[in-house]
């Protein structure tokens, strides 16, 4: 390449970790400012220099490709010192002394070939099926956040390029975006154990940013809205998250278990899927709660649930059960019709004084104020294994009207047992607080 090595520039530390990833794939989660687009230009940048690399580089839309995308690419390559025209071309035959093949481009809408011969193919995704047929060693896929839905499957479906696989590299994927107004739409790809999720807030580039840049969004954002665009958090658009304290960075950890602290399970009851949250706790004034595994399990009994507890755990019979009060009274199809707790306590080896369930649930207003207070002032960690619980936690809006979100039959039991936990848990010394 050209003059790269004479140019001083500094990644930030997201900026760094994008660069140098080898996870299969990479979200570049960013907050406004962040530097998304230097990260994806050095990304790419470092991946196509390696010769004969086909990359694709991709947009919602062929005019957003072609508009923004590439256009900022060019800039912020011209910055690492890579020139248009003399280290690569852009949708023309290269420079005969290059010495490089041409590719063709068929029915794709552009592509950037580069003097030491590796390529980048850039298209918009509207037309995702276009991209059928199609091999690369490496995709950037940039603002996934309005990417037609089926567009990454087809995208994913073509990391099959001949480069890596000789070099015996993974190929890779690279998603760059800023929160999607529905978090579920990548929290699908964050649960996948082999994303590597980069969280780059406005704050990780303030030093590149005008002056007072971060105030003045403080100022003109509601705070949910702050939340979004400035720390990058995945929380609905169009409501209030249920649980509006929940903070994936301060909340979920990599390292718990029961810390000697007493063992609680909370169920929630549904036909499918079948659900509970397995918990260490503490209470007093160096309390906790550790959420350290939970159970979702689809077209079950809760023989089976009971079954799935004592496989992960064992039959120690240490156990504090509580939950949703209607298991008090829903029976199973069993000798004697026992309710769903009589076969917990039985098939757990439990004794009553274990079942600790109050005869009614809260109201979903009261829990409202009160998981959120707890969030803020106790020690509440999730394991991130608990996946979607965190996906509840972080999706499932709240109406003062309406109350809890249950428009999806899949979402909030979840966040049901894990609300139930938490009243049980802190009940006196958080209602004790707010009555003083």
């Amino acid at each position: 390449m050209s003059n790269l090595k004479t140019i001083d520039f500094v990644l930030t530390k997201p900026q760094y970790k994008a660069v140098t990833s080898t996870a299969r794939r990479t979200v570049f989660l960013a907050g406004l400012g962040s530097g998304k687009t230097t990260s994806l230009a050095a990304a790419l940048l470092s991946k196509i220099s390696i010769p004969g690399t086909v990359a694709g580089l991709f947009a919602p839309t062929r005019k957003m490709i072609h508009k923004a995308v590439l256009k900022t690419l060019k800039q912020t390559w011209q910055t690492f010192g890579l020139m248009d025209e003399f280290d690569y071309v852009v949708n023309k035959t290269p420079p005969q002394n290059w010495g490089v093949k041409k590719m063709t481009l068929g029915n794709l809408s552009g592509i950037i070939t580069t003097r030491w011969g590796s390529y980048v193919v850039f298209d918009g995704l509207e037309n995702y099926d276009s991209q059928r047929g199609q091999e690369y060693d490496v995709v950037f896929i940039d603002e996934f956040r309005d990417v037609k839905d089926g567009a990454l499957e087809v995208i994913e479906g073509r990391l099959r390029g001949k480069r890596f696989k000789d070099l015996g590299l993974p190929h890779q994927l690279f998603i760059f975006t800023t929160p999607p107004d529905d978090p579920t739409k990548l929290l699908e790809i964050i649960e996948n154990k082999d994303t590597f999720v980069i969280e780059a807030t406005t704050y990780s580039n303030e030093k590149n940013l005008p002056p007072n840049y971060i105030e003045n969004l403080r100022n003109s954002m509601s705070d949910i809205e702050f939340r979004r665009e400035v720390l990058a958090e995945l929380i609905p658009a169009t409501e209030t998250p249920f649980a509006a304290s929940f903070d994936r960075n301060y909340h979920v950890v990599d390292n718990i278990d029961f810390d000697g602290g007493m063992r609680l399970l909370s169920f929630d009851f549904n036909v499918s899927p079948a659900v509970a949250t397995i918990w260490s706790f503490q209470r007093g004034e160096f309390g906790f709660a550790n959420c350290i595994d939970e159970i979702r399990m689809e077209n079950v009994s809760i023989y089976d649930v009971c079954a799935e507890i004592r496989r992960r755990y064992g039959n120690s019979g240490e156990w504090i059960v509580t939950g949703d009060a209607s298991g008090l009274s829903r029976s199973s199809l069993s000798p004697g019709l026992a309710t769903y707790y009589r076969i917990i306590q039985t098939e757990l080896m439990l004794r009553p004084r274990d079942i600790v369930v109050p005869r009614s649930n809260p109201l979903h207003k009261e829990s409202f104020a009160f998981v959120n207070a707890a969030l803020e002032r106790k020690k509440v960690r999730i394991h991130k294994r608990c996946v979607h619980t965190i996906k509840d936690l972080t999706v499932v809006g709240y109406s003062p009207v309406s109350g809890i979100d249950k428009k999806d039959p899949k979402l909030g039991h979840l966040l049901d047992s894990f609300r139930y936990a938490l009243h049980y848990i802190f009940k006196n010394e958080i209602y004790k607080k707010d009555a003083v």
